[in-house]
C-alpha cells in the first residue's frame, strides 16, 4: 500500500509515493463509499457494511443510481450532495473511468483522503489526487479493518 504525497522542491511540485498501512484513514469517522453499495452482491456493499459495523458514519455515493433510489434517501449521486458534517475519507470502489471526477469533487470539497480498493485505481487517479494534495491509500477495507 502507498500514500501519494505532494512535496515542493526548489519551487516545483513533485509526487512521492510513501508506504502506509492505511491505519490513519481507517481511524477516521465519516466515510463516503463511492460505488454500488446498495447491491448486496457487490463488494461495495460489504465495504459499507464493514465500515458501519466499525462505528463509522457512512454515506453511499453512486453516480449511476436511479432517481427513485436517490429520492428515497438511500444514496446520493455525487460527493457534492453529501450533507454535513464533511466527509473525512472517500472509499473508491467503482470503475476507474469515474475515479477522476470523484477526485475533482474531493478537491473542490476539501476531502483529504481517498482509500482506493483493488481495481478502482489508475495512475491518472493517483496523480490527480497527489496534485490536489489528497492522501491516497490503496488497499482493501475488508482486509485492513
Amino acid at each position: 500500500p502507498v500514500t501519494a504525497t505532494r512535496t515542493v522542491i526548489a519551487g516545483r511540485r513533485t509526487m512521492a509515493m510513501v508506504p502506509t498501512s492505511g491505519a490513519e484513514m481507517l481511524g477516521k469517522r465519516r466515510w463516503a463509499v463511492v460505488g454500488d453499495a446498495l447491491n448486496q452482491a457487490k463488494p461495495a456493499y460489504r465495504v459499507a457494511e464493514k465500515l458501519r459495523e466499525a462505528g463509522k458514519d457512512v454515506v453511499v455515493v453512486n453516480p449511476r443510481a436511479r432517481e427513485d433510489v436517490v429520492s428515497s434517501g438511500l444514496c446520493v449521486l455525487s460527493l457534492r450532495d453529501c450533507a454535513q458534517p464533511p466527509i473525512d475519507v472517500v472509499d473508491l470502489i467503482i470503475s476507474p473511468k469515474i475515479g477522476p471526477d470523484i477526485i475533482v469533487q474531493m478537491a473542490e470539497l476539501g476531502i483529504p483522503d481517498v482509500f482506493i480498493q483493488p481495481g478502482a485505481g489508475t495512475d491518472e487517479i493517483r496523480e490527480a489526487a497527489a496534485s490536489a494534495g489528497i492522501s491516497v491509500h490503496e488497499g482493501c477495507v475488508l482486509i485492513e479493518l
